[in-house]
């Protein structure tokens, strides 16, 4: 198989080929790219990022969808309440916008031949795009979990030569200020880990609130607010 730098740069290839494709057919449309400017920054900033935006905002919503080729649903979906869940309120209006437009042109009869062009590159893209070499650079496998397993194991052999108490606490990500679908994955591996070497785990996840209106994590950023560390003082208290 090859490696994840390959398998990354080829889907990033990919999805810039497929949006100038796009672009090459609306080349009007002035949303298509500035869409295409912000894919890019991304790309430059945080190319694993983009798979993960894509995984959480298309895949993991629209998986059957996408396998059953069901491009009537997506022509007359409202992707309103979508969007809002998956943490886009600052740029739904523009991306609204940009659906809208494409609707409009797709539905047009006069464009049959764009439309027809438009659906086989998304076809092909979605294709590849939902292939296990794509997902297994989101999801934590073994390799990626190495690490911390390396950690968890080498603090409890200090703790049974120290005679320590190990205490395991996973603080979960705010589902509005850092959405990423790996990190409850990422939270059960953990717990299996712990669950094998007989050490207590404390799950935050039983009481922290991550929606978009909890109070338990800090107005501006992902941390946890006065309340949300409460709520986990009174949990390791227990």
């Amino acid at each position: 198989m090859a490696d994840k730098s390959f398998i990354l740069k080829s889907y990033l290839n990919h999805l810039m080929e497929f949006v100038d494709e796009v672009i090459k057919l609306y080349p009007n449309n002035i949303n298509l790219k500035t869409g295409k400017t912000f894919l890019t920054m991304l790309r430059r900033a945080n190319p694993k990022k983009v798979i993960v935006c894509w995984h959480d905002s298309v895949f993991k919503l629209y998986d059957n969808e996408i396998r059953e080729d069901n491009y009537d649903f997506f022509e007359k979906k409202d992707y309103t309440a979508d969007l809002l869940r998956n943490g886009w309120g600052e740029q739904i209006e523009s991306i609204l916008k940009i659906i809208d437009e494409i609707k409009k042109i797709d539905q047009d009869p006069t464009n049959k031949l764009n439309k027809n062009i438009l659906r086989r590159l998304i076809s092909a893209f979605l294709r590849h795009a939902s292939l296990p070499e794509i997902r297994s650079l989101i999801w934590p496998g073994s390799a990626d979990f190495k690490q911390t397993k390396r950690a968890i194991h080498s603090t409890f052999n200090l703790c049974n030569t120290f005679n320590c108490n190990f205490t395991i606490l996973f603080i979960p990500n705010s589902n509005f200020y850092r959405p990423d679908s790996r990190a409850d994955q990422y939270g059960d591996s953990i717990e299996q880990l712990a669950i094998s070497l007989n050490i207590k785990f404390i799950d935050g996840r039983d009481v922290l609130d991550r929606s978009r209106a909890s109070k338990d994590y800090a107005i501006k950023g992902p941390h946890l607010s006065p309340l949300g560390y409460k709520k986990l003082a009174d949990l390791i208290t227990k």
